[in-house]
């Protein structure tokens, strides 16, 4: 999962909603496995996944803010 979730990461790019889509309907592990990677690596990514999470489920924000805030 943890080559997996660095793969879909490193492709990512600006402007790609992919990332924001999963992890609008991930489980809690992948979620924080995403969010994790991507507040490591690309933090122009990580403000954009969460602002595409936000439309999609906001619900998911709380879950977010969680993971980033550990």
């Amino acid at each position: 999962l943890t080559n997996i979730v660095k793969t879909v990461v490193a492709e990512a790019s600006e402007g790609d909603d992919t990332v924001g889509n999963i992890i609008s309907q991930a489980s809690p592990e992948i979620t924080s496995k995403m969010m994790t990677e991507i507040t490591e690596t690309n933090q122009e990514l990580a403000a954009q996944v969460i602002a595409q999470v936000s439309e999609n489920n906001a619900d998911k924000i709380k879950e977010i803010f969680d993971i980033m805030s550990k």
